[in-house]
C-alpha cells in the first residue's frame, strides 16, 4: 500500500470464488461469499488472504457499496513510489521554489524538496527541463501540512529520468481500481491508486492467464482491489511503469458497467521522431530517448589502395564517397540497432556491429523479425558467461535484406541490468523500431 492509512474491507468482502460466466445481458459485477472464518485484522488483506480471492461474475443488481477509501488527509504521510510528473520552477516572488505536476494531468500538484543536497541539486536541474528529462519518476514521503505549494511537500529520496530502466521494487498490497486507457494509441490496463492523488500504473499479469482474465473482468467496474507483484520502471507503458501482478484480491465490489473497449487503429510509433538517411535511401522512427551515432569508412583492403595515394588520402576519398552514414547506430535503453549500407558488406570499410563475445557459451538462435512490413529470418547468438547481468548474459541478431543492407540488433553490455530486463523492457521497442524501417522512393 502506498499510504500509511488503511482501506477497510466491507464486512462480507473477504473470500471470493472464481466463476467465469458470461451473462446474457453482458453486465458483470464482482460477487461476494461470506467467509467461514473472519480474519482478525479486517483492515487489509495479507498476500495469503488475497491469493485465494478471485473473480465471481454475477448479474449487476442495484445494491450500493461503500465509498473508496480516502488518502492524503491533513498530516498523513504518504509513501510515494514511482510517481511520474513534471518539475516546474515558481516565480522568484513566490514563497516556494518549485512544484511537481503529476501525470496524467489533473492527478495533483505539490511542492518538493530533496532528502539531501545532491538530490536537491538534481531537482533544480530538472525544473522546466527539455525532453526526455522533463518527465521524472519520484520516490519519497509526501506530507500535507500547509508548508509548501498547494499545502503539501514531497521529500524526495530517489528520482529517475531519461532512458533509465530499473526495477521499482515490490508492490505489497497497493489498493486501487482497474481501468483502461491508451498509450501510444494502444489500449493498456491501468491500476489507479485510491485517494487524493490517483496515480496511474500499467497493470499486467502476462505470466498468469487466469489473473490477466481477472484484470479484464474488473476493468471499469469500480471494484476496489489489492495488488501484489513487482513494479518495473522506465518501461514503454503508462507513466513509464508496469506492475507485473502475481496476486490480486477484490476487497470491495464494483457496481459500474464498463464501457466497451474502443476499436482503434494502433500506431505503435506515434510521437516518435523520424531519422532519414538520404544518401542510402531509407528512414525509420525512434523514441525521443534514443541516441543515434554515425560512422564512415575507417579502413580498407590493402590491395584496394590506389597507386600514388597515401592511406590517409584514400580514407578521405572514401569518406567523401560513402559519407559518415554508411553505418548508423541507434542506442535505446539496454539495447542497440546497427544498420550497415550495401557498400559496407562484409564490414568492408567500418565494423558496423559487434566484433567479439569474449569467453562464454555461445547458443545459436533463429527468430522472425518484421523489417518494414516484411518478415525476415534473423540469425542470432545468445551469449552466456557466469552471471545474469548483461555483461555476462546477452544476445544479438543479424539479418540481411535483398539490397544488401545489414541489420544487427541486440543487448548492450550493462553491469546493473539483467538479460531478463533487456528482453522485457528494451527488446520490444527495438523490434518496433525495425518494423518502422522503410525505403525512400
Amino acid at each position: 500500500m502506498l499510504t500509511k492509512s488503511k482501506a477497510h474491507l466491507s464486512n462480507s468482502a473477504v473470500i471470493l470464488l472464481l466463476v467465469i460466466a458470461a451473462m446474457a445481458c453482458g453486465r458483470f459485477q464482482i460477487g461476494i461469499e461470506q467467509p467461514t472464518e473472519t480474519p482478525q485484522d479486517t483492515t487489509k488483506l495479507t498476500r495469503e488472504e488475497a491469493d485465494i480471492i478471485t473473480v465471481v461474475v454475477t448479474q449487476v443488481d442495484s445494491e450500493t457499496t461503500e465509498e473508496a477509501p480516502e488518502t492524503g488527509a491533513q498530516g498523513e504521510v504518504i509513501e510515494v513510489v514511482a510517481w511520474r510528473g513534471n518539475i516546474h520552477a515558481l516565480p522568484q516572488a513566490s514563497a516556494y521554489d518549485d512544484f511537481v505536476a503529476l501525470q496524467p494531468v489533473g492527478t495533483g500538484e505539490f511542492g518538493l524538496v530533496g532528502a539531501d543536497e545532491g538530490i536537491e541539486t538534481e531537482i533544480r536541474s530538472l525544473r522546466d527541463a527539455d525532453p526526455p528529462n522533463d518527465s521524472v519518476l519520484l520516490w519519497g514521503e509526501l506530507t500535507c501540512i500547509d508548508q509548501d505549494y498547494n499545502g503539501c511537500q514531497l521529500v524526495v529520496d530517489r528520482l529517475e529520468y531519461g532512458p533509465i530502466h530499473t526495477s521499482g521494487g515490490l508492490v505489497e498490497g497497493w489498493i486501487g481500481t482497474i481501468k483502461s486507457s491508451t498509450f501510444n494509441s494502444g489500449m493498456s490496463y491501468v491500476f489507479e491508486l485510491t485517494g487524493a492523488f490517483p496515480m496511474w500504473y500499467s497493470l499486467h499479469a502476462s505470466q498468469t492467464p487466469e489473473l490477466q482474465m481477472m484484470i479484464e473482468e474488473l476493468r471499469g467496474t469500480g471494484a476496489i482491489v489489492q495488488v501484489y507483484g513487482e513494479l518495473l520502471t522506465g518501461v514503454p507503458d503508462v507513466n513509464g511503469t508496469r506492475i507485473e501482478a502475481d496476486v490480486i484480491g477484490v476487497i470491495q465490489q464494483g457496481t459500474i458497467t464498463p464501457e466497451p473497449l474502443p476499436e482503434m487503429m494502433v500506431d505503435p510509433t506515434e510521437g516518435w521522431q523520424t531519422f532519414v538517411n538520404e544518401r542510402y535511401g531509407y528512414q525509420f522512427k525512434y523514441p525521443l530517448e534514443a541516441q543515434i551515432g554515425f560512422f564512415g569508412p575507417t579502413g580498407f583492403e590493402t590491395n584496394e589502395l590506389p597507386e600514388g595515394m597515401t592511406p590517409e588520402q584514400y580514407i578521405d576519398q572514401l569518406l567523401k564517397q560513402y559519407t559518415n552514414q554508411i553505418c548508423i547506430e541507434l542506442k535505446y535503453g539496454l539495447g542497440y540497432i546497427m544498420i550497415s549500407a550495401p557498400p559496407n558488406q562484409e564490414k568492408m570499410y567500418t565494423p558496423c556491429g559487434r566484433t567479439g563475445v569474449g569467453q562464454a557459451e555461445i547458443i545459436e538462435k533463429v527468430e522472425n523479425v518484421n523489417i518494414g512490413g516484411v518478415v525476415y529470418q534473423a540469425n542470432g547468438w545468445e551469449v552466456r558467461a557466469t552471471g545474469e547481468t548483461l555483461d555476462m548474459h546477452n544476445e544479438f541478431f543479424r539479418v540481411q535484406l535483398e539490397d544488401g543492407t545489414v541489420f544487427e540488433y541486440g543487448a548492450g553490455p550493462h553491469a546493473e541490468a539483467t538479460y531478463e530486463d533487456y528482453v522485457m523492457k528494451t527488446k520490444p521497442i527495438l523490434l518496433r523500431i525495425l518494423g518502422s524501417y522503410t525505403r525512400l522512393e
